[in-house]
């Protein structure tokens, strides 16, 4: 039996999950997420973990209409995300080797 990963948003007091932003294949993970301060955007990397590659996927999600504003399975080996402390941006740490190339 395969399982269903679920990038999604949940109330924190009472457990209850409010939102489901998207599912994702079996062998993807989400395996790191941040909020903006506002609540509004949801940012996730997708880690996939295939045979023959493996890749994250960065996803911005817009909560209020659950869309996803923006996809890229470019990344690899992303080891943090973080917004800046406007929410205008989303940093990305990647291993030293990979900025070394």
């Amino acid at each position: 039996m395969s399982s269903v990963v679920c990038t999604g948003v949940w109330r924190i007091i009472d457990g209850q999950l409010v939102k489901r932003l998207t599912d994702t294949l079996p062998g993807v993970v989400v395996s790191h997420s941040d909020v903006t301060r506002d609540g509004r955007y949801v940012i996730a990397v997708l880690h996939s973990r295939h045979v023959t590659t493996a890749a994250d996927h960065v996803t911005v999600y817009d909560v209020n209409t659950e869309r996803v504003l923006f996809d890229d399975w470019t990344q690899s080996n992303v080891v943090q995300i973080m917004t800046t402390v406007d929410d205008d941006k989303v940093l990305e740490a990647l291993p030293a080797t990979r900025l070394r190339q």
